[in-house]
C-alpha cells in the first residue's frame, strides 16, 4: 500500500529544505520484529492520544509520557507528530482497502450505482465505528494535514470505484475523466457527509442519505454523457 503524505502537491523537484521537512514528515519504519511491536506499541498510544486530545494538542513528548517511554524513542521512529499522524493513517486506511477488498471480492454487480453504494456504506461504518479514522478525515478541517488526509482518502476509494465500475460495467476511463468525475462523487459525498458528522459527531442516516443521493446524481449525469459520447 502507498503511504499517505503531505508532500502531494509539491513540485517534482526538491531543494535540500524540502528535503528535510518530508523527511519529517516520514515514518522511520523498522525492519526487526522486536523493533516494529516497539514502532506499533507507540503508533497504539499515540492513536489513544489522539482521539483524546485533538490534532493540536498530540506530540511526540505526550505520547512518550504516556507510553512510559523516553522521547527519543519516539523521535527515534517519528520525527514530528506529523509522522505519527501518517503512521495512523497509513494503518486506518490499510484496513480501510481490505474492508473494500474483501467486501467486493467474488461479487458480481449489474450496475455502477450499487458498486457506488456499497463502497459508500463501507466508508460510512468505518467513520462511525472509529474514532481514529473520523478524525483523520474529516475531523478538524482547518489543518491541512487532516485535509490533505481527507483528500487522499477520497482518491483511493474514487480509484477502487473506477476499477470495479470497469470491471463489472465494462465502462472504461479512456482519457481520465471518469476517474476525476468519481473523485467528484466521493467530495460531493463527503461535504454533505462531513458536515453531519462534525455536527454530530457520527454520519447519521439522513446526512448519509442526502449525501449519496447527491453524489450519485451528479454521477449519474456525467456518466450519461461520457457513455453517449462513446456510443
Amino acid at each position: 500500500m502507498t503511504s499517505v503524505g503531505f508532500e502531494d502537491e509539491a513540485p517534482a523537484r526538491r531543494t535540500p529544505a524540502q528535503g528535510s521537512r518530508r523527511s519529517r514528515l516520514t515514518p522511520r519504519r523498522p525492519q526487526q520484529a522486536r523493533s516494529r511491536a516497539r514502532f506499533n506499541r507507540i503508533l497504539d498510544v499515540a492513536e489513544a492520544v489522539f482521539i483524546e486530545v485533538g490534532l493540536d494538542a498530540l506530540s511526540c513528548h505526550r505520547v512518550a509520557q504516556r507510553a512510559g517511554v523516553p522521547p527519543a524513542s519516539v523521535y527515534q521512529y517519528f520525527p514530528s507528530k506529523y509522522a505519527l499522524l501518517v503512521g495512523l493513517a497509513d494503518r486506518h486506511l490499510a484496513v480501510f482497502d481490505s474492508l473494500l477488498a474483501d467486501h467486493f471480492a467474488g461479487r458480481r454487480f449489474r450496475r455502477w450505482e450499487s458498486i457506488v453504494n456499497h463502497a459508500i456504506d463501507l466508508a460510512v461504518r468505518l467513520h462511525n465505528e472509529d474514532d481514529a479514522f473520523r478524525l483523520l478525515t474529516i475531523g478538524d478541517q482547518g489543518s491541512r494535514a487532516i485535509r490533505v488526509l481527507d483528500k487522499q482518502l477520497n482518491r483511493r476509494i474514487a480509484a477502487f470505484m473506477g476499477e470495479q465500475i470497469a470491471r463489472h460495467c465494462a465502462i472504461v476511463d479512456r482519457d481520465g475523466a471518469l476517474g476525476r468525475a468519481l473523485e467528484v462523487t466521493v467530495e460531493i459525498f463527503d461535504a454533505v457527509a462531513g458536515a453531519g458528522a462534525r455536527e454530530q459527531g457520527c454520519i447519521d442516516a439522513w446526512h448519509a442519505r442526502e449525501a449519496r443521493r447527491a453524489a450519485t446524481s451528479y454521477l449519474g449525469s456525467f456518466l450519461h454523457e461520457y457513455t453517449t459520447v462513446a456510443g
